[in-house]
């Protein structure tokens, strides 16, 4: 499916589906009764398979080539432009712009990191117009565990003002989609392709307390703010009250059907062909500005 949404002006936007899933993940385990002979033998490969790719993902396994391009263009994206813990931009702009992120979100939260964050982060935030606050929601991550170890990861890199870099960096080498990839292996194999990130202090930021804060963070976001997508976003003057931002580019995709095995993880089973989600906006440089024209 393309990510690329249509610029639909104030037309209804057109509904978009994923209509595509791993093969392991659509599938409903094979009844044993049902399995014989080369069946059996598949279905042993595999699940191997689905354990290399869930315990290694995407991100220990890209080309050398490809980790040096991304490790330089997100560089490149933020130099300059201070950070202090979460916050992204001068900490007295007039404007902050809440950003509500699962790192493990496979196409909305990369096409905004990567099309639409660095026209934001030009006009708006090295202008010292709006600073930017990363937020945890839990949404495309099936289980609690990969997602407090991501976020709090992100949060540890925060503590040496690298946070915006370490997210960037792990949205674009994120593995396969709705498996459990997220392992020690792998946040650490994200934190070493930071430039100037302290390992060792990095492993010690990664506290009880902060594993709080990504939790407090997200259910906050969902029962107090009611959101419920991601990347999502909300508004206000710095100190005073955020209003949710739903503007810019939208969309609309089917609901995934999730189910839980017995021992509590979660899979997805497939797509609901009559229900949808919450439509996802993403906010760019012009929705943006209209938005800040409303507050100062």
């Amino acid at each position: 499916m393309s990510r690329r949404p249509d610029r639909s002006g104030g037309r209804a936007p057109a509904h978009r589906t994923r209509s595509s899933l791993p093969v392991e993940l659509a599938r409903r385990p094979a009844s044993p009764r049902r399995a014989r002979g080369g069946v059996v033998f598949l279905t042993l490969i595999a699940a191997v398979i689905v354990l290399v790719v869930s315990h290694n993902g995407r991100g220990l396994s890209r080309p050398s080539a490809e980790r040096v391009r991304v490790r330089h263009r997100v560089t490149a994206l933020f130099a300059g432009i201070p950070q202090h813990g979460a916050v992204l931009g001068q900490p007295i702009a007039p404007v902050t712009l809440q950003v509500y992120v699962d790192l493990e979100d496979h196409g909305n939260a990369v096409q905004w990191f990567d099309e639409m964050l660095p026209p934001i982060l030009e006009k708006f935030v090295r202008t010292n117009v709006i600073r930017l606050e990363f937020h945890s929601l839990k949404t495309d991550t099936l289980n609690r565990g990969p997602f407090v170890m991501q976020q709090t990861a992100t949060l540890a890199a925060g503590m040496q003002n690298r946070l915006w870099n370490y997210a960037d960096t792990f949205i674009n080498e994120q593995g396969t989609e709705f498996t459990n990839y997220v392992t020690e292996a792998f946040v650490t194999s994200i934190a070493k392709q930071i430039p100037g990130l302290n390992l060792a202090e990095w492993q010690r930021s990664r506290t009880a307390e902060r594993e709080y804060i990504v939790q407090e963070d997200s259910y906050i976001a969902r029962h107090r703010a009611r959101l419920y997508v991601t990347p999502a976003f909300r508004i206000g003057l710095t100190g005073g009250k955020m209003e949710h931002l739903a503007a810019g580019i939208v969309f609309h995709y089917h609901k995934y059907i999730v189910h839980t095995t017995p021992s509590g993880e979660r899979y997805i089973a497939g797509v609901s062909p009559s229900e949808w989600q919450h439509p996802v906006w993403l906010i760019d440089a012009s929705a943006l500005k209209k938005a800040v024209a409303k507050l100062i």
